[in-house]
């Protein structure tokens, strides 16, 4: 592969933001943080060929950089107004994130900041700090020394605000649902290595207000509405206007590494080059593993896919460009090659489900998106093919989503067909109850037919009822219909629960109490206090847990009756006691009964441990009645070799395959990569 085509295919993992002139010194020794001090670690090996010929010459690197950290984490010691557990987690994950991204750092709290312990530093970090007035003063006069800051929502006086060039008040929260969900980076350009949005779901934020010579990189914003100054940029530094969550991680330390690159260009050339030791330290484990494995009958057929990876991998490895931002590109890529030799030295077991979840608002090009997954190493997707207000396809009892009808023609016969041609199951992915792209004619008309959720005052959400007849008659007429009309390989089941959002406490409304009472024979004195807290509490959650239950019997039924090739499986909560004590959903029940033929619990979890954990637990809890496979959520994993860990646990746990959350994730093409590698 061409040294451009490389590059073309690995603009997301490390566009440069950084424009500056001339050839940017790479640094040649990676950094890694310690409590106070910064340890060097030594420089990763070069390759020898597997066939026994001579290692690779030594790549060229440019003059040396300055080798120490240029950054500097400033870790919250003193309690903020949001709690000191808010402050610990927002300091860890921008220390994981700069570790991720190959950024040397050193850290010191800051009841140690001074102007003397940041001068030797570039950047100062500020993740979620409560500023008093001498460090706001120390922090004035480093910024007239040169240095910079990016700073998250602070707790400052209003000259610390002032320094970065805008007017700030008291946090508020959101003036309309979803004004916080997002940053969206309008202000920034793709080629600099900022990503285009990235998930927040704040509760509240700092109102930012820019003063003349500070620009807006980005917005709290959501389509259609009014917007609000999410980050900021003059030349004291970069302001957001709350504090990083764990939402996005993979595009939350796309942004981090931008902005301090925006900051310090060398930042660039550091990160890389790291990152490419990084790589090539693998390498030579991987080609150690290889050495030992490569006689074994699975890996026989692989030897010519193994030696070309390798050789890749290592030109990657090899000297890199001395502009920074090319040499992260490049770096980055010697990464995801090495995660390709290691996934292909982990076979997919035979008959092993890999599958995908992915949703769509628009005409899809389902060949495109059927022949990846193929080429990917994926035999099975899940298509969503409608909500609990609307589907993509034509005839049901639902209304069919705007952009479908729109567009005209059956968006799912075309997925269908798609699937057919390019040799993978079908399973349609229903999601049961919740109104998320119901429109707005079809929701009022829930809401006055009472069919909607209440919480105990008495406020409508917008969710189905599970309580209801009526949507439970709706929905089984809508799953029958859509098993009869189309030949598909399995049918997928989705929130078939109650709410999470905003919130646990649903439902208590006059349909509900009139069905409980029904089922259960009793009048309620105190609604809803004697079932949230009283003495029918235990009765009224098992009768909610029944109300879900039923459906799943109750479709299991039907579609066996109408078609038993066709395979149930549902997407259930992780947490098995969580399931059942907040939204209602006992599904090893449904296991052990029977009903489903398999089942993929939401495993979106960071860390393989915690993979493999879930998994041996579920599978404990249905006592293996039927197969298990693992939701693995790619959307917030760092790499695709978090990815491969993640499957190679779940596999190790009793797992019988995995469905990826989701298609839609902006580094997919770099997953299927990985994935096409380990299949036959």
């Amino acid at each position: 592969m061409s040294a451009s085509r490389i590059l073309r295919r690995t603009r997301r993992a490390g566009r440069g933001l950084a424009r500056a002139g001339g050839a940017v010194l790479l640094l040649v020794v990676a950094v890694v943080l310690g409590a106070q001090a910064v340890r060097h670690s030594p420089a990763g090996p070069e390759l020898s060929a597997l066939d026994g010929t001579a290692p690779a010459p030594a790549p060229r690197l440019a003059p040396r950089p300055p080798s120490k950290p240029r950054v500097l984490l400033v870790r919250p010691t003193r309690p903020s107004r949001d709690g000191t557990r808010q402050q610990t987690a927002a300091s860890r994950r921008i220390a994981a994130w700069l570790e991720a991204a190959g950024v040397p750092f050193a850290s010191i709290p800051d009841t140690a900041l001074s102007l003397a312990t940041l001068r030797p530093y570039r950047v100062a970090v500020l993740p979620l700090n409560r500023l008093p007035r001498g460090n706001v003063q120390s922090l004035q006069a480093y910024v007239a020394q040169g240095g910079r800051l990016f700073a998250c929502y602070p707790e400052a006086p209003e000259a610390f605000f002032s320094l970065l060039g805008v007017s700030a008040g008291g946090p508020q929260g959101p003036a309309f649902p979803g004004q916080l969900r997002r940053i969206t980076l309008s202000g920034t350009r793709p080629a600099d290595g900022f990503p285009s949005e990235m998930e927040q779901h704040s509760g509240h934020a700092l109102p930012l207000q820019p003063r003349p010579g500070t620009r807006v990189l980005g917005w709290w914003q959501r389509p259609g509405q009014a917007a609000l100054p999410a980050v900021t940029a003059n030349r004291a530094g970069i302001l957001v206007g709350h504090w990083l969550t764990a939402s996005d991680a993979r595009r939350k330390r796309e942004f981090l590494l931008a902005a301090l690159g925006e900051l310090d260009p060398v930042v660039w050339a550091q990160a890389a080059v790291t990152r490419r030791q990084r790589a090539a330290a693998r390498l030579e484990t991987l080609q150690a593993r290889w050495a030992e494995q490569r006689t074994r009958p699975e890996l026989r057929q692989r030897r010519e896919r193994v030696a070309k990876l390798l050789a890749q991998a290592r030109q990657a490895t090899g000297a890199l460009p001395e502009d920074g931002r090319a040499a992260y590109r490049q770096a980055a890529r010697a990464e995801l090659l090495a995660d390709c030799v290691d996934s292909a030295l982990t076979p997919a077991p035979h008959g092993e489900l890999r599958g995908f979840w992915i949703h769509t608002y628009r005409p899809t090009n389902w060949d495109e998106v059927m022949a990846r997954a193929k080429a990917g190493g994926l035999n099975a997707a899940f298509v969503r093919v409608g909500r609990g207000g609307n589907v993509i396809y034509p005839g049901s009892p639902l209304p069919r989503d705007a952009w479908a009808e729109e567009a005209g023609g059956d968006e799912l016969q075309r997925a269908i067909e798609a699937a057919r041609r390019h040799g993978l199951q079908f399973h349609a992915w229903r999601v049961v109850y919740h109104l998320g792209s119901a429109s707005q004619e079809y929701r009022d008309r829930m809401a006055a037919e009472d069919r909607l959720v209440r919480d105990p005052a008495g406020k409508q959400s917008p969710w189905a009822n599970p309580g209801d007849p009526r949507n439970q008659d709706l929905e089984y007429r809508t799953i029958l219909d859509l098993v009869k009309r189309y030949r598909i390989d399995g049918l997928h089941l989705d929130y078939i629960r109650y709410p999470d959002d905003p919130h646990f406490d649903f439902d208590y409304g006059p349909v509900s109490r009139r069905e409980f009472e029904r089922a259960a024979g009793v009048k309620v004195a105190r609604w809803p206090a004697d079932v949230r807290q009283g003495s029918l509490r235990r009765r009224y959650e098992e009768w909610q847990q029944a109300n879900i239950s039923r459906l799943v019997q109750r479709v299991a039924a039907g579609v066996r009756k109408e078609k038993p090739q066709v395979q149930l499986s549902a997407a259930v909560w992780r947490s098995i006691s969580g399931g059942r004590t907040w939204v209602r959903q006992d599904w090893p029940r449904w296991v052990r009964a029977g009903w489903l033929d398999f089942v993929v619990p939401m495993n979106y979890v960071l860390t393989p441990e915690e993979q493999a954990e879930a998994v041996r637990a579920q599978i404990q809890a249905t006592g293996g009645a039927r197969p298990l496979l693992a939701g693995i959520g790619n959307w917030q994993l760092s790499s695709s070799g978090e990815v491969l860990a993640q499957i190679r646990a779940a596999r190790a746990a009793g797992a019988k395959g995995f469905v990826l959350f989701s298609y839609n994730d902006d580094y997919i093409a770099e997953h299927l990569e990985m994935l096409a590698a380990g299949t036959p």
